[in-house]
């Protein structure tokens, strides 16, 4: 499957409002390898209509191949999403009313923000063709720069969604 040396290591952690995935990569060859990663994590939600994203203003983006600004203002749901948000320094707040979940990441430089929209929903063969209005995905990931390994060394990430409100 991939030609280089290595362990991996999911650990799921459920308690109380909070929900944890920590990945652990382990180099175990005699040379060094790069690799990126991501946790999805699809989240329920009533409508995505009523979504609104914080903690991502200001922050580039690439979506479809075009790079972007987010603007200063909560990221609002609007058809088929799927952004790469670089470098984000802090936590993301996933708002419906006056539900919130917490998204916050451990060793993942980066975020993704995905919803199919109407068009793409009646395409993908796991999804109800209205089932981009109930989910949405944020996820952690190592995308922009690679991680590298030497061997023998390790690397963690983690992603925490904590409900509030």
């Amino acid at each position: 499957m991939w030609d280089h040396a290595f362990r991996l290591e999911l650990a799921v952690t459920v308690g109380g409002f909070q929900f944890e995935v920590g990945l652990d990569v382990t180099n175990t060859g005699s040379q060094p390898f790069e690799f990126n990663a991501a946790l999805h994590t699809y989240q329920r939600v009533d409508a995505i209509e009523a979504i609104s994203v914080e903690g991502l203003e200001g922050r580039p983006y690439r979506e479809f191949g075009v790079d972007g600004v987010e603007p200063d203002a909560p990221l609002r749901i609007q058809g088929e999403v799927d952004r790469i948000y670089w470098a984000v320094p802090g936590p993301i707040t996933v708002r419906e009313g006056a539900r919130a979940m917490l998204v916050s990441a451990r060793g993942f430089p980066d975020a993704v923000v995905w919803n199919p929209g109407p068009v793409l929903a009646t395409r993908l063969p796991d999804m109800e063709p209205d089932g981009y209005r109930t989910m949405l995905c944020v996820e952690a990931v190592a995308i922009g720069a690679p991680v590298r390994l030497a061997p023998g060394a390790s690397w963690q990430g983690a992603q925490t969604l904590t409900a509030t409100g």
